[in-house]
């Protein structure tokens, strides 16, 4: 198993592998940082190497005289100007020997009795002039097990220090461990202050109150068996890194890690969660849009139906004015006459009336096409500009190498495609003849000479059936009874007229109603049914971030279980 374990940790080890390996999967799946994804890769791969302390702070802080008085032993090249332009990994080995492991990282075998269990890491400072060493410096930390911060009383708490501790605790999650040095420099109640601001500013930047360790590397050179800071030092490194400490310390490196990254997802997940409420929302506005559109347009067809009931009422009064004038005697002669009627009455009454009712529901639904198109479209439109910056949102949170394309931009894009294709390919003059054709055919053929027919033969039989006695007017019996029966002839033709015409409007703005109303709704629906794709995706997406969610918690779960098995630390290190 692990050198560094025994074989009542071999169980919590194979837990956390495992556990990490689901949080891997995870940060790939909601596309965490690439950061994130390599710190867990590299939490991975140090389960089995041996507890690694890292010293970091600035430049000249005094880091490599410190490691070295803690080994007791000249390891690390001291100097008043930066000498550390590698990370050096110190190890335990029975020769002491040096060799390269990368351009930037070399490794030291020590036979000092610390090394057995440990491996200690010197880094070059956070503030280094040369680009590359704060860079390989932080690239480091996520294998750490506990870091070692150096700070030099005269600077102590700058603020680099204090953008890099940000990151070792709230990007890394490591815990640390805090050293005061050249405090030689300053009298001891200076000392007190600084080490009780370095406190203070801790807990205000990272959430804890720490130990901090006042050491003079110097002081303690000259004296035998060294200064009491560094002595206390030592003795807190050799309780700390003992078998059982530094085993818990081990194991809870990854944990907390673990947690803060499985934190991370939760908080993408959030971030998720709220983008497809916002993208639901989006949905069900251009929805509502579209219904609040239908009615708008059902309101507005209430014009055309005025026009429709303006032309019948028109009808009506030439009709009546037509029997009030021929229904009397000098008229009988064309009652007299079928045909010479229904010319008279054609010319007079019927007019141009089927030209002017086809030029009305032609008008009507050339305006009904227009308006239905522009709604395609600006349902469209508004989707994009509603649902276009979600996206930008989303995208942008991603990393800047990431190759990932959203289903939903390829999706806008198809159903603007297609929206584009289908209007192209729409002719809306034809259209318009289609929907006037489904008016006429649903009833209304009644306009021109069938109208007129049965118009007149509704007449006819009102007046033959009270005036005529064979199919040739009889003069003298008018003549006779004319003063008495024609007035009560013409009221019964009015109203025979009147009533027909009434029906004949209501059929023919029933048939219109009937037909804008089924063409609206068809097209309404039309342009809900092209967004049918987004709204799978939608759909797909909510099952998925349910699923993803379902995990992240049982992952977090199950490093919160560990973390209790495996116990908190009781020194002051977070």
């Amino acid at each position: 198993m692990l050198r560094i374990l025994d074989e009542a940790y071999s169980a919590v080890v194979e837990e956390e592998a495992d556990l990490l390996e689901r949080l891997e999967d995870l940060a790939q799946r909601v596309e965490l940082s690439r950061a994130a994804q390599d710190q867990i890769r590299v939490l991975r791969g140090h389960l089995g190497d041996l507890f690694l302390l890292v010293v970091v702070g600035e430049v000249n802080s005094g880091k490599s005289a410190l490691i070295n008085e803690i080994l007791g032993a000249s390891v690390c090249e001291e100097g008043p100007i930066p000498v550390t332009d590698r990370i050096w990994v110190l190890r335990h080995g029975t020769e002491e020997a040096e060799r390269g492991i990368d351009d930037w990282i070399r490794e030291k075998t020590v036979g000092h009795e610390m090394l057995e269990h440990v491996s200690i890491v010197d880094t070059p400072g956070t503030n280094s002039i040369v680009k590359e060493h704060q860079g390989i410096t932080e690239g480091f930390l996520p294998r750490a097990d506990l870091v070692m911060f150096v700070t030099s009383i005269d600077r102590a708490f700058c603020e680099s220090e204090r953008q890099f501790l940000s990151l070792i605790r709230k990007e890394w999650h490591r815990r640390v461990l805090f050293v005061l040095t050249k405090t030689d420099t300053r009298e001891p109640e200076e000392v007190g202050e600084v080490v009780a601001y370095v406190q203070k500013c801790s807990k205000e930047l990272l959430g804890f109150n720490p130990r901090v360790f006042p050491v003079s590397v110097k002081e303690a050179r000259k004296k035998s068996g060294g200064s009491d800071g560094l002595k206390e030092l030592k003795s807190f490194l050799k309780e700390t890194l003992s078998e059982e400490e530094r085993v818990r310390l081990k194991l809870s490196g990854p944990i907390d890690a673990g947690l803060k990254i499985a934190s991370d997802v939760m908080s993408c997940l959030d971030r998720e969660d709220q983008s497809l409420s916002q993208e639901a929302s989006v949905l069900r506005s251009v929805d509502d849009e579209l219904g609040l559109k239908g009615n708008i347009l059902q309101e507005r067809q209430h014009r055309f139906l005025s026009s429709l009931h303006d032309l019948m009422a028109e009808l009506d009064a030439r009709g009546r004015e037509f029997i009030e004038r021929n229904v009397r005697l000098r008229g009988m002669t064309k009652i007299g006459s079928k045909e010479r009627f229904r010319l008279a009455f054609e010319k007079e009454v019927i007019g141009n009336l089927e030209e002017r009712i086809s030029e009305v529901l032609r008008s009507s639904a050339a305006w009904l096409v227009e308006e239905l198109n522009l709604t395609w479209r600006e349902a469209c439109l508004s989707l994009e500009n509603r649902l276009g910056p979600l996206q930008e949102d989303k995208l942008s949170s991603k990393d800047p190498g990431s190759t990932s394309e959203s289903r939903r931009v390829q999706v806008l894009h198809q159903i603007r495609q297609g929206v584009d294709e289908t209007l192209a390919r729409l002719n809306p003059s034809q259209e318009a003849d289609r929907i006037v054709k489904s008016v006429l055919q649903g009833g209304m053929s009644f306009i021109g000479v069938e109208a007129s027919a049965a118009t007149v033969g509704a007449l006819l039989i009102v007046l033959f059936k009270t005036a005529v006695v064979t199919g040739v007017v009889v003069g003298a019996a008018v003549a006779a009874t004319g003063f008495v029966v024609l007035p009560a002839l013409r009221a019964k033709a009015m109203r025979a007229f009147s009533d027909r015409v009434h029906e004949l409007t209501r059929q023919l703005k029933a048939s219109f109603t009937q037909e804008f109303e089924r063409e609206l709704m068809h097209n309404l629906e039309q342009v809900r049914e092209s967004f049918a794709p987004l709204r799978q995706v939608h759909e797909e997406e909510a099952e998925r971030l349910r699923a993803l969610r379902a995990e992240a918690t049982a992952v977090r779960g199950s490093f919160l279980a560990l973390a209790v098995r495996v116990g908190d630390s009781e020194s002051q290190l977070y």
